[in-house]
């Protein structure tokens, strides 16, 4: 079994949205470490749902103009700098579309760096 951990940005969306990729993923049997970034008007929709929540706004300094689709992966790598993560490997992912069927530490990986689902 492989040891994937997830890296997520979700801003802006209602509920159901996060409840729908948590849930999805969670309902799998996935038991990794799940690394979710939202605004902090996303809070009381994110209430209850399983994952490490963290503020967006924390990440992205406020002197830039960039929206938040592509400055997300500077801001992942700025957090996997500060940040121990137990995953082998890790998904990045938006979750607005995303719903899990399968639990992704299951799927067979081989011998590349970098693979795209």
């Amino acid at each position: 079994m492989n040891n994937i951990s997830i890296m997520a940005v979700g801003t802006n969306y209602k509920y159901y949205i996060h409840r729908n990729f948590v849930c999805s993923l969670y309902g799998t049997g996935y038991q990794g470490d799940t690394y979710i970034f939202t605004n902090r008007r996303d809070r009381p929709e994110t209430a209850g749902l399983k994952g490490n929540f963290f503020d967006i706004e924390s990440y992205i300094p406020k002197t830039i103009d960039i929206h938040i689709q592509n400055y997300r992966f500077k801001m992942f790598q700025d957090f996997l700098e500060q940040t121990d993560i137990n995953g082998e490997y890790i998904l990045f992912t938006d979750y607005r579309d995303l719903i899990f069927q399968k639990n992704i530490n299951l799927y067979p990986l081989g011998d590349a760096d970098i693979y795209l689902f």
